[in-house]
């Protein structure tokens, strides 16, 4: 029976599922992110437009509109390679002011950009913070941006170099880019999270899709499947053990 017993405990292992970490690119339309695993809505709950997520008007000053949680705190560590996470998102601009940021956050530091499409300038609050319900940032001024006309959908793309001990950030859009270092001491080794944030309290806001890539988004259950042939080899155990007993009786 002891000899069954390990044999039926090594088949349950076989079979046990199995924990890995995994790399990868998550694409979702806009109403795919309320139901996605880390997504929350810290300050206002959106309403769905078709396939995208629309943001009106609310009461709070520069809110945290969309959390994302993309990795758990050690995914990336201290001597590790530099690694990059990545943000592509399509939006709509749907409102006169239409001032957003897009940032990742160590759970204080706020590495973010403001791609303004309204006609003002482009800025970017590299040492914002943030409590994840609001942000806290230092503007500093870019340049001049392309103007998007209401109701104009466009693309853009953000990057963050994390390095160890350096923190770069760059932005594509309507056929510019910016890029910039932190100078705010901003931990790759913690949980990271992907935040938009509204700026002012007039301003809507509206994203049809989104793509995030990061070197990893923690882990997934998998079931190792059994060998075709295990049952054979079962059985063929079992009765060498049945034999093993009759020769003892």
């Amino acid at each position: 029976m002891t000899f069954l017993c390990r044999t039926a405990s090594a088949a349950a292992i076989l079979i046990a599922a199995a924990t890995s970490a995994y790399a990868g690119t998550i694409n979702r339309t806009g109403t795919g992110l309320l139901t996605e695993t880390g997504v929350s809505f810290p300050n206002q709950a959106p309403t769905s437009v078709g396939s995208s997520l629309f943001f009106d008007t609310g009461t709070v000053v520069n809110p945290i509109l969309i959390r994302w949680d993309l990795l758990d705190a050690g995914s990336i560590a201290v001597g590790d390679a530099t690694q990059t996470v990545s943000a592509t998102l399509n939006v709509t601009r749907t409102s006169d002011d239409f001032d957003f940021s897009i940032g990742l956050w160590d759970g204080l530091n706020y590495v973010s950009i403001l791609p303004h499409v309204d006609g003002f300038a482009t800025f970017s609050n590299y040492d914002a913070t943030s409590d994840g319900s609001v942000q806290m940032q230092t503007l500093v001024n870019l340049g001049n941006n392309p103007q998007t006309s209401i109701g104009g959908s466009f693309d853009f793309t953000v990057n963050w170099t994390l390095a160890d001990g350096a923190t770069e950030i760059a932005l594509d859009i309507l056929g510019n880019s910016y890029s910039g270092s932190t100078t705010n001491p901003f931990d790759r080794t913690n949980a990271l999270s992907l935040l938009i944030a509204k700026q002012t309290l007039g301003e809507t806001f509206q994203v049809n899709a989104i793509s995030v890539t990061a070197p990893d988004f923690g882990s997934e259950t998998t079931v190792v499947p059994l060998p075709a042939t295990l049952p054979l080899i079962l059985a063929a155990l079992g009765g060498l053990g049945f034999v093993a007993r009759r020769r003892r009786a």
